[in-house]
């Protein structure tokens, strides 16, 4: 999916066909609430939220502590919660500490779900590149 698809949703709508916008979110969709035709709130699935948060906090200087490979991978031994693990290992990935493969594998996806992920959601990588 090279663009993101934004459902516009009424919060009947919501009610109603929630599995549906569910179903949607889950293959990278975006629904929009809205409330009298004004938009109220977001729904994202919840690993491009992870990815966005990683970014945005990666692109702000917060985690910016250089880890080695080993200490990364000591880290996601120890069983970080889902949040932290990925803004640990998508910071890393963004500071060019890890190849997008090895950011793939510490997350347990296949680089090519990360890779349309971040293709998706327009996160840059190395060089400033979307070569995700």
């Amino acid at each position: 999916m090279d663009k993101q698809e934004l459902l516009k949703v009424t919060r009947t709508d919501l009610v109603r066909d929630s599995g549906e916008i569910f179903d949607s979110l889950m293959r990278g969709s975006v629904a929009m609430i809205e409330k009298r035709g004004k938009p109220q709130a977001i729904l994202i699935d919840i690993y491009d939220f992870y990815s966005l948060r990683a970014a945005a906090l990666h692109g702000v200087g917060v985690h910016e502590v250089e880890i080695s490979p080993e200490e990364l991978d000591e880290f996601v031994k120890s069983g970080p919660e889902e949040d932290e693990l990925h803004v640990k290992v998508i910071g890393q990935y963004l500071a060019e500490g890890i190849t997008l493969e090895k950011a793939a594998e510490l997350l347990g996806i296949t680089s090519v779900e990360l890779k349309s992920r971040f293709m998706r959601l327009h996160l840059l990588g190395r060089g400033g590149e979307n070569n995700a």
